[in-house]
């Protein structure tokens, strides 16, 4: 940094020091303890019998709905995530697979 001596009193030159500081206890409560929850509140749907597929559906689209709101508020773009909403799509996937094969009582239409 270059400055030019001045006569005392004088401050031509000045530098300020910020120190930002993350308070991490709260950052784990607000996103990533309440992303697993909601991710163990999706598995909830594989003991819901087959033949509700509505509360399954619903079950599992209120928990990507609230992950993806929990991710709009969050800013930063992590590992845990990605893999949270992989788990939610995953277990909607799974629902939806369990409810083609239900409706094929024979091996003639997994292929359609």
């Amino acid at each position: 940094m270059y400055c030019i001596v001045y006569p005392p009193g004088a401050f031509p030159c000045l530098e300020v020091v910020f120190v930002v500081k993350r308070d991490f206890a709260y950052f784990l409560m607000q996103y990533y303890i309440t992303s697993a929850l909601f991710v163990v509140l999706s598995w909830v749907s594989f003991w819901i019998s087959v033949d509700a597929i509505v509360a399954r559906v619903y079950l599992g689209l209120v928990t990507v709905l609230t992950l993806t709101m929990l991710s709009v508020g969050s800013q930063v773009q992590t590992t845990f995530k990605v893999l949270s909403t992989n788990y939610e799509i995953s277990t909607l996937t799974h629902n939806s697979d369990m409810n083609h094969y239900k409706k094929c009582k024979n091996l003639s239409c997994l292929g359609s």
